[in-house]
């Protein structure tokens, strides 16, 4: 006779033989009291009935995680005795695993953003009745961030493609929060890139705001799109200065981030130089000095990094104003042939006149080179001194110079002059006995 419950599947027979098959999941201690009885009398004995069962593994096969964030799984089986764990094979970075000594065991620990995906181990569980193993997939999900640049630089006129990129588990879409810039758009790929494409209108700098986005979390960010803008020369080729006088000439460039603007070739006149004002202009300044008067040919750039330069062939055009040269005395003698040059120094080239009366005999002529000659034969009569006004004409100013002239008697001519034929002041030819 049997006191206390045996397993499901066994039973004592009264000839004493325990007999039968323990049914599943019976497995364990089972304490009980069995009586032997006859006319004689009757005894009882207290023994333990074991039943050994082989271990199961009976948790998931698969467990997630949150990168960063502190959890446990817990893995069970089954079977008697209590089946010990192990684990083999290699967990993501930050977790391990612990055999709980009761036929349980836990996986924890806080597991690191870069271990991100899943990894397999194996899930061993066994006892004296034999063993089991499980394979069993750890995954590590993390929150979306942005790993890419997120700054733009495009040209306006030119196609463009910018990729921004995000990583996570699982894989974020990725949106734009805000306005574009006029001709481009953002596309999300689907595979943690997003592909900023088209064609912008317009220079300037724009910030919009974007998001990675999960099952998991999410993350803005601020994507920053330059839309730069191929520098140009827009101010004239030439400019204006006077010899002695100051003044200024502004250049002007268009372009995004605005360009530097500089001499590229060439030399500007002494006594001029160009400042760049950092705002896309330059001034060409000062006052040039004498002697410089004429054509001044350079090469100007405006510059924006990363893109061709411009490039301005420049003419700087200094003007002198007419200065008399010559001599302002002139002297012929009369009855003898002779001539006078009046030279000038002018840009542009200055017209000669005369105003006033020339002794009888002589001419003036302009020679359109900046000089003019008087010349002719003095009329015997012509004697004495006579005064008359040069009047040097280009586009700046009109100055005038007063030349006397002296026609000397042919009697007062002779004896020789400094050049062996008597020859007067201003290269004129004069006879005569004696030198005047």
């Amino acid at each position: 006779l049997v006191s206390g419950p045996l397993p499901a599947g066994l039973a004592l027979g009264a000839d004493g033989v325990l007999s039968g098959t323990p049914a599943a999941g019976s497995g364990g201690s089972y304490p009980v009291v069995v009586r032997a009885a006859n006319t004689a009398g009757e005894t009882t004995t207290h023994p333990t009935l074991v039943v050994r069962e082989a271990p199961a593994i009976t948790s998931s096969d698969s467990a997630s995680f949150l990168a960063g964030t502190p959890s446990t799984f817990t893995v069970t089986a089954t079977g008697s005795p209590a089946p010990a764990l192990t684990l083999t094979g290699v967990l993501p970075v930050g977790l391990a695993f612990t055999d709980q000594g009761d036929g349980t065991g836990t996986i924890s620990g806080t597991a690191s953003p870069l271990a991100a995906g899943s990894a397999t181990v194996t899930l061993v569980a066994a006892n004296a009745a034999g063993s089991v193993q499980q394979t069993l997939r750890v995954g590590v999900d993390s929150a979306p961030f942005f790993t890419g640049p997120l700054h733009a630089e495009l040209v306006v006129g030119t196609p463009a493609s910018f990729s921004v990129t995000a990583t996570g588990r699982p894989v974020p879409s990725i949106a734009a929060l805000g306005a574009l810039p006029a001709g481009l758009s953002l596309t999300d790929e689907g595979d943690g890139t997003a592909t900023l494409s088209g064609t912008p209108t317009a220079p300037g700098v724009t910030t919009v705001a974007v998001r990675a986005q999960s099952a998991v979390g999410a993350q803005e960010a601020s994507l920053t799109i330059t839309v730069r803008q191929a520098p140009a020369i827009t101010s004239p080729d030439t400019a204006i200065l006077v010899v002695g006088t100051a003044g200024s000439f502004t250049v002007t460039a268009t372009g995004s981030p605005a360009p530097d603007v500089a001499v590229a070739a060439g030399a500007l006149p002494a006594g001029v130089t160009l400042a760049d004002n950092g705002d896309g202009t330059a001034t060409i300044s000062g006052t040039p000095a004498a002697g410089t008067g004429g054509d001044h040919v350079v090469t100007l750039s405006a510059t924006v990094a990363g893109l061709l330069p411009a490039m301005q062939e420049f003419t700087l055009k200094v003007k002198q104003e007419p200065v008399f040269t010559s001599s302002a005395t002139a002297t012929f003698v009369a009855g003898t042939p002779g001539s006078f040059t009046i030279v000038t120094e002018a840009v542009p080239t200055a017209w000669l006149e005369i105003v006033g009366t020339l002794p009888p005999g002589l001419s003036f002529v302009d020679n359109g080179d900046g000089t003019a000659t008087i010349a002719g034969t003095p009329a015997v009569d012509a004697v004495g001194t006579w005064s008359v006004t040069v009047n040097a004409t280009n586009d700046l100013v009109d100055p005038p110079q007063t030349l006397t002239i002296a026609v000397a008697p042919a009697a007062a001519a002779g004896g020789g002059g400094a050049d062996g034929g008597g020859s007067a002041a201003g290269s004129l030819p004069a006879t005569g006995a004696d030198a005047p």
